[in-house]
């Protein structure tokens, strides 16, 4: 049956009591004993439910995958970062395609943990993980020495074999800021076909959305009304749930 994780303290009388990691399928089966630790963080099932990575404090200070028998499939030591970040829902991308891994992103960067011996691809941005677990959008965001016009967006590909190839760079002129506003978590459309971005800048036009083929790689800038703060995929990933602001207040609009 479909397996699934808890964990209970070892003394129930202390509050810091250690606390034991535990494996048992829906039915009551097991339960498995994988691990006890002072803290248990994060943890999530494989795609196909036969591996789970969870983080821990003592166990590497990093992640540890197991099977459904509780053996150790890969550990990664201080992973994803060298600093000690925590792991949070939010944080943790996805298993990769086929289960090879997984992709985490930390406070600046984007980071692949392969199951099999090959060391951890770490890139610089934002990642959003595609639906097949294929490929990560990634946003970066290069500052310069100099002022606020020094900065520049790009939007990048990250293959889970770790290539990284660009995908779209918007052009800047002496005092044109441009932002990506609504972040990457929700850039994907739901078939993982097509991403969205909305592209704000100091010049007209001030809003557009920047529309990505990921098939043909082929970009298209849409200017917007001033107004447009963030888009969103319909379960369809054919239309678009625009959210606009004026002094009416907040409008709603499908857009095809």
């Amino acid at each position: 049956g479909e397996w699934v994780s808890y964990d209970v303290p070892e003394d129930p009388q202390q509050y810091y009591s250690p606390r034991a990691l535990y494996l048992m399928t829906r039915d009551g089966a097991g339960p498995v004993h994988v691990a006890t630790d002072a803290w248990l963080g994060t943890r999530f099932w494989s795609r196909d439910g036969s591996r789970l990575i969870f983080q821990s404090q003592d166990i590497n200070s990093g992640l540890t995958v197991v099977d459904t028998g509780g053996r150790v499939v890969r550990s990664f030591a201080n992973f994803p970062d060298d600093d000690g970040y925590d792991i949070y829902n939010d944080e943790f991308l996805g298993w990769l395609a086929d289960d090879r891994g997984v992709a985490v992103s930390t406070v600046s960067s984007v980071v692949l943990g392969y199951l099999d011996q090959r060391p951890p691809v770490r890139v610089e941005g934002r990642g959003a993980l595609s639906p097949d677990g294929r490929g990560l959008l990634v946003h970066l965001r290069l500052y310069g020495e100099g002022t606020a016009t020094d900065v520049q967006e790009e939007l990048r590909y990250l293959s889970v074999d770790g290539d990284v190839g660009l995908l779209y760079q918007p052009g800047l002129s002496p005092g044109n800021l441009v932002y990506f506003e609504s972040g990457v978590a929700k850039a994907w459309s739901p078939d993982g076909r097509k991403i969205v971005m909305v592209q704000t800048s100091s010049q007209e036009p001030r809003h557009s959305l920047i529309l990505v083929d990921m098939t043909t790689r082929q970009v298209r800038p849409i200017p917007v009304g001033s107004s447009l703060y963030t888009a969103f995929w319909l379960p369809d990933s054919r239309h678009l749930l625009l959210n606009t602001v004026d002094a009416g207040g907040t409008t709603r609009t499908v857009m095809t």
